[in-house]
């Protein structure tokens, strides 16, 4: 019940934000497809979410951060976000954090949204059963976003991307060859959630990832580029 109630409130929150979404038809309505966005808060996820689920009904699963899948990582994640926010955590603050993050953590395991990734393997994205849990979900046709970036950006700036999702691709030449990989950019959720807030989201058309037959180092290389200079433009073109 409670769990419901807190997706409710969310999408409430969503709505009194000024959304806006250019390429959504770039999405495919079906099948296996792999989001590569750029990441500038932690809002990133619901906002995403809720709009592909709005526009094409479909649900999207994140690579993201372990910490939400436990109870008192995610308090002392809520606890130094905040303190950076406002520059004070009192005691009080961090009951209420750790009861947050009880809730949302129950709520994450519950809704099945989230491939965990620990922080130490983030870097260079070798956890392998999180390769492995984004393998079987494009296997089984389903739509799954990662943030190259693997850790929040700076306003206005876009940090180098790994090649997690060339990784990804590269090992499912043979069982799902061919799978749509769609660059997007967001921008406006680095900002606190208040009332008419502005955020823009730019999806790109489809890239294929080809050319098997050169080394994996090199076409995993040439491929991240490819995908960062992407949503580097519609980043950009998000200020007009």
């Amino acid at each position: 019940m409670i769990e419901k109630i807190i997706k409710e409130l969310g999408i409430a929150l969503i709505k009194t934000q000024r959304i806006s979404v250019d390429g959504i038809d770039n999405i495919p309505k079906k099948g296996p497809v792999l989001i590569v966005s750029n990441h500038k808060n932690w809002k990133d996820v619901p906002v995403i979410w809720y709009e592909v689920k709005k526009h094409l009904g479909r649900e999207t699963y994140f690579v993201g951060t372990s910490q939400l899948t436990d109870v008192y990582e995610c308090a002392a994640m809520f606890n130094k976000y905040f303190s950076e926010k406002t520059g004070k955590n009192s005691a009080f603050k961090r009951a209420v954090n750790l009861y947050l993050a009880e809730i949302i953590t129950k709520s994450i395991k519950k809704w099945d949204c989230l491939i965990p990734v620990k922080k130490e393997y983030g870097k260079q994205f070798n956890n392998r059963r999180a390769i492995v849990t984004c393998k079987r979900k494009l296997e089984e046709g389903k739509l799954v976003c990662i943030f190259p970036e693997y850790k929040r950006c700076e306003e206005n700036k876009i940090n180098r991307f790994l090649p997690g999702a060339a990784k990804i691709t590269y090992d499912l030449k043979k069982e799902c060859p061919n799978i749509p990989i769609i660059p997007m950019a967001i921008k406006g959720t680095e900002k606190n959630f208040r009332i008419y807030n502005k955020i823009r989201i730019n999806i790109g058309h489809i890239l294929y990832m080809h050319n098997y037959r050169k080394p994996e180092k090199v076409i995993r290389k040439k491929f991240t580029k490819q995908l960062e200079d992407k949503v580097r433009l519609l980043y950009a073109s998000s200020f007009s």
